[in-house]
């Protein structure tokens, strides 16, 4: 048997003023104890490809660029999904927000980087516990680590989109980093943090 179907495909109409792209955050934003993110990027994004590895030597990171880095994991954006204001700068499976955490160790303490609260949009961290971040990762002054919320292939998934921004964003900053997936020893260490289900890492100088 054989069957056949016939589809119409009609453009979407530029959703920001008349253009597909914009520079603008989501509204409401509420911001919060981080730099706002710039949205305003020096570097083409092709480019951005052609230099990003896996580690790259360069400036040291500041507040600013570790600010932009959480967002270009998991920050808030304009466009809205299924009438809801859940834009990020991941795509996520039908739409879902908790498949996935960031943490950022940084000085003596671990954070989690919050994008949601109050049915707005946020770009903020909040302090879990006093850690000395060269027990866990010495050699770095901060890490960016991804962890997944529930064993499923989509949470991998989401973890792969969060690296690919992270290393185009630091790429493009001009940051020295250096991306680890987790080990057994290392995941050890993340353990007694409450990070037992983290993948991977983005060591910060």
């Amino acid at each position: 048997m054989h069957a056949t179907a016939r589809m119409v495909i009609k453009p979407i109409h530029p959703p920001y003023s008349g253009s597909y792209w914009t520079s603008s955050r989501p509204r409401p934003w509420l911001g919060g104890n981080l730099p706002d993110p710039d949205l305003h990027g020096k570097v083409p994004f092709f480019e951005a490809i052609e230099r990003a590895s896996t580690a790259l030597e360069g400036t040291k990171s500041s507040p600013r660029g570790i600010s932009q880095l959480l967002w270009a994991a998991r920050g808030r954006t304009p466009h809205e999904y299924r009438g809801r204001k859940w834009g990020m700068t991941i795509p996520t499976w039908a739409g879902g927000q908790n498949y996935t955490s960031v943490h950022l160790l940084s000085g003596n303490g671990l954070y989690e980087y919050i994008n949601w609260s109050g049915n707005a949009p946020v770009h903020r961290i909040e302090r879990l516990r006093d850690v000395d971040i060269q027990s866990v990762s010495p050699g770095c002054t901060s890490c960016i680590i991804l962890s997944t919320n529930e064993r499923t292939k989509r949470a991998l998934w989401e973890i792969g989109y969060m690296l690919e921004n992270i290393i185009l964003q630091a790429t493009a900053l001009g940051v020295k980093y250096e991306v680890r997936m987790l080990g057994h020893e290392e995941k050890r260490k993340l353990t007694p943090l409450g990070l037992s289900s983290a993948v991977t890492a983005v060591r910060l100088f």
